[in-house]
């Protein structure tokens, strides 16, 4: 087969370049407003699980795991400053006992 078939298509766009970049900037703001807000939601729940991953859901005092942070913190702290550090540490016998007392 020889030959060629050759078609030209004009088009003439009807569409203002005022009102498409308005659109767009409006759809940019939108995005942004959304960025802005899920941002402060996730940030909520990232400070929300912090807290949960370093306090007792029961008592709400800090556990093991910041308190062996705190730890080697204020040890570093004081031996920076040539301070002496004391840690005391209490165990509450029956202590069912107290909080059938005096609740949680």
């Amino acid at each position: 087969i020889i030959g060629c078939i050759s078609v030209y298509i004009t088009y003439k766009s009807s569409i203002p370049y005022t009102s498409l970049l308005t659109g767009h900037i409006a759809i940019g703001l939108i995005g942004l407003l959304l960025i802005i807000v899920y941002n402060r939601k996730l940030f909520n729940a990232y400070e929300k699980i912090k807290h949960q991953a370093i306090h007792d859901g029961l008592t709400g005092v800090f556990n093991r795991v910041e308190l062996q942070r705190r730890f080697k913190e204020e040890l570093n702290r004081a031996k920076r400053i040539g301070y002496p550090l004391s840690v005391v540490m209490c165990d509450v016998d029956y202590f069912k006992k107290y909080n059938d007392t005096y609740g949680h």
